[in-house]
């Protein structure tokens, strides 16, 4: 690969996936004994048209990968999430104690940009 193309593939890779663009956001925290509850909204604050996003969140106290909660948002008939789009998806989670906060839910998205030909 040319430089050029090597750091143009670079500077793609930082920025899109991933990237300062995710705007996630939790609310409206509820506890019903060991079981959590929370409204999660993601937002396409981007100026770009997104294939798809996932939006990854842990609950307080987990450590195995295999107990995150995954929410994923599409609209591959629509032409792709747009800039402005925003919806919102509640979620279950257990807490592993009395002493855990709904609130230490943490949340980020992974966002996949729509491939120009």
């Amino acid at each position: 690969m040319r430089p050029r193309r090597i750091l143009a593939a670079a500077l793609l890779a930082a920025a899109l996936p991933g990237g300062a663009w995710a705007g996630v956001s939790a609310a409206n925290f509820r506890r019903e004994g060991l079981t959590g509850h929370a409204d999660v909204t993601y937002t396409n604050d981007s100026e770009a048209v997104l294939s798809s996003v996932k939006v990854e969140c842990v609950p307080p106290g987990v450590t195995d990968r295999r107990r995150h909660l995954n929410l994923y948002f599409s609209n591959h008939l629509g032409g792709g999430l747009p800039p402005g789009y925003a919806e919102t998806r509640s979620v279950s989670f257990p807490l592993p104690d009395e002493t855990a906060r709904p609130e230490d839910l943490a949340c980020e998205a992974h966002e996949l940009p729509v491939k120009l030909p």
